[in-house]
């Protein structure tokens, strides 16, 4: 019997931008979408958000105290509170986070978002992303 040949094939690149968040906000919630994520939550004074990541297969719930404003064209808001992180496989992981954003713009935005996290099983992690959003 004779081997067939294989074809060989160059894998194609991921085409989303790891560095990068498109944000939908509407007054103090927003939609975030990452490569690997999606991330609804709202800042006003308490802070929370909900985030699934579909590369380490987990969720992460977020609770704290945040504040947001903005000032002819440019919006900012600050977020710091606690983590639990719930993988499929049944682990769990608890900690802490920071996070500043920064945009300008009209109702299209762009700017810089920072986020520093503290967890047991991760330990200390730092992502700096730019940030396209939409809303109002």
């Amino acid at each position: 019997m004779p081997a067939e040949e294989v074809e060989e094939k160059e894998p194609k690149e991921n085409n989303c931008p790891q560095d990068s968040k498109f944000s939908l906000s509407l007054a103090m919630c927003s939609m975030d979408f990452e490569c690997e994520s999606f991330e609804f939550g709202c800042s006003a004074v308490v802070a929370f958000s909900i985030k699934r990541n579909f590369e380490n297969k987990s969720t992460t719930s977020f609770v704290g105290v945040g504040a947001e404003g903005g000032l002819m064209g440019v919006k900012g808001e600050a977020k710091a509170g606690f983590t639990f992180t719930k993988y499929d496989n049944g682990e769990t992981d608890t900690g802490i986070k920071g996070e500043l954003s920064a945009t300008v713009g009209g109702a299209a935005r762009t700017g810089k978002n920072y986020e520093v996290t503290a967890t047991v099983m991760e330990g200390v992690r730092t992502e700096a992303k730019n940030v396209y959003q939409v809303g109002f």
